[in-house]
């Protein structure tokens, strides 16, 4: 099987251009964000909800889990924006204040 064939297989998945998901993520930012921040906001309260209910707390190894994931949550729902704070902040990304 020579290189040009390598994409026509199952196997081409995993190719060097990254396969159909990364090129779902290039070609719709928008959506993919959006997809990010929503599984990241019902991960944060679905955790919330666990560690507030009554087996979140006498379960105190679920609780930290729950914990975990809550933190694990909120950074994926709230990623995109600190993302678009941080492109505002010369300090963060010196290189692209000593292009203009």
């Amino acid at each position: 099987m020579n290189t040009k064939d390598y994409g026509r297989h199952a196997s081409g998945l995993l190719q060097a251009d990254g396969g159909p998901s990364k090129r779902f993520v290039r070609r719709y930012p928008a959506i993919s964000g959006l997809t990010v921040m929503a599984a990241g906001a019902v991960t944060a309260v679905c955790a919330m909800l666990w560690i507030l209910s009554h087996d979140g707390c006498s379960h105190p190894l679920g609780a930290i889990v729950a914990m975990l994931a809550l933190a694990v949550g909120g950074v994926f729902a709230l990623t995109p924006l600190l993302l678009l704070a941080a492109s505002d902040a010369p300090w963060l990304f010196p290189e692209d204040s000593e292009r203009g």
